[in-house]
């Protein structure tokens, strides 16, 4: 099972938050999070591409601003 690197708090910059959330992906992304609670990444997708959507995850998860975590075998 994969594990993801999240940055410890003192750790995060705010020039990357702020380029995580300049992507309309991300910053939809983020949006729901806040809205409706966690949700598998799957959930997220809006049916764009699986390696799309890793990349958008991986540059949200770096700057902070989200969590990733495995629950069986979904990514949530």
């Amino acid at each position: 099972m994969r594990s993801y690197k999240h940055p410890a708090i003192e750790d995060i910059r705010l020039e990357d938050v702020f380029y995580a959330l300049s992507d309309p992906v991300r910053l939809e992304i983020v949006n729901r999070l806040a809205r409706e609670g966690q949700a598998t990444c799957a959930a997220l997708d809006g049916g764009r591409p699986k390696s799309s959507m890793s990349h958008h995850f991986r540059v949200l998860r770096e700057a902070g601003l989200v969590e990733t975590r495995n629950q069986g075998v979904q990514a949530i």
